[in-house]
């Protein structure tokens, strides 16, 4: 049977190494309460960083979910991508969305608050879609009655808005990712050029950014402070073996 990480790892399949194997773990299924599988694999996404990927499903009553991690640390500062979206070839550009960062696509309301869900990663059609199918589900189900006509009027509004975007009526738009944590990412078709789509920011994260995360900002510094010292030291470390290697070679 074809596994759980399948619409993950084909995202960036290049990036799969063969010999890095899947760790299983028996898991508490959150739906029925009963033994699932957690699933976990870490992978190298190009031009960005190692990933975790994670996903669970249940034998019993069907339920999956899937997600990501970041295998490292806070990064030096938080980003912000400011993405412009002109073809539909660039809606099957890659996204990772951090579970510190929001997402939003002004042109269709879409908008995804940071802590809310997992981390995800997709493709900016996949971000869309998934939000049409989640709003068109709780319109049918009724989530919405009890807010009134004038509130359901707007979701459907969202929900033409959004399908409008995905059959490429509301080109060139923007998408904004904005990520506190630093750990997101979108794909750059053109790398390792520049791409001339997007606009990409960093910024010092504030005291309450870092409690957010559930981190201390005064420790994160002396963290990347220590950081710092052991990559120097690794550095030199280099630097004096190419030496030692380029004074053999004079000798012979």
């Amino acid at each position: 049977p074809r596994s759980t990480l399948f619409p993950y790892t084909t995202l960036f399949r290049s990036s799969i190494d063969p010999e890095n194997p899947v760790t299983e773990i028996e898991s508490l299924c959150m739906n029925c309460h009963d033994k699932g599988t957690t699933r976990l694999l870490m992978t190298k996404i190009p031009f960005f960083k190692d990933i975790i990927v994670m996903s669970f499903s249940c034998p019993h009553c069907g339920y999956k979910n899937t997600g990501i991690e970041d295998a490292e640390e806070l990064a030096p500062q938080g980003i912000h991508f400011v993405l412009t979206v002109k073809t539909s070839k660039d809606m099957d550009r890659r996204i990772i969305k951090s579970n510190y960062a929001s997402l939003s696509i002004p042109c269709c309301g879409l908008e995804i608050p940071s802590m809310t869900q997992k981390g995800k990663l997709s493709t900016i059609e996949g971000f869309i879609s998934t939000a049409k199918e989640n709003f068109s589900a709780s319109l049918e189900d009724g989530y919405y009655n009890e807010m009134g006509d004038d509130f359901i009027n707007k979701i459907k509004e969202t929900i033409q808005k959004l399908t409008d975007t995905l059959n490429g009526d509301k080109f060139p738009f923007e998408l904004i990712l904005d990520d506190p944590s630093g750990n997101s990412f979108i794909e750059n078709p053109y790398a390792p050029q520049t791409d001339p789509n997007i606009k990409v920011s960093y910024f010092d994260r504030t005291k309450e950014m870092a409690e957010q995360m559930g981190y201390s900002l005064e420790n994160q510094k002396i963290e990347q402070s220590g950081n710092k010292t052991s990559e120097t030291k690794e550095e030199k470390k280099e630097e004096k073996k190419e030496e030692e290697k380029k004074e053999e070679e004079k000798k012979e």
